[in-house]
């Protein structure tokens, strides 16, 4: 499935409904074009993630379940 990001992501509701990463810390991807911005909020049995930043190529991230990222899929 290939989407197309009509606007740039907000912080609004970072926090309150969404938990957010921002560097530089308290940034908006809105309104700061060299924001790296990535959150997550929970939606019923799913979670919705938006990452955004100003890199050429890609960005990712990765889960784990614990702290060491050994044999987890990414």
């Amino acid at each position: 499935m290939n989407q197309h990001i009509v606007s740039p992501f907000s912080s609004e509701g970072c926090g309150r409904r969404k938990s957010c990463l921002r560097d530089p810390v308290g940034c908006d991807p809105e309104s700061d074009p060299l924001c790296i911005y990535l959150s997550f909020t929970p939606e019923k049995h799913t979670v919705l993630f938006e990452l955004s930043g100003p890199l050429k190529g890609y960005l990712s991230f990765a889960l784990s379940l614990d702290k060491w990222m050994g044999n987890d899929d990414a």
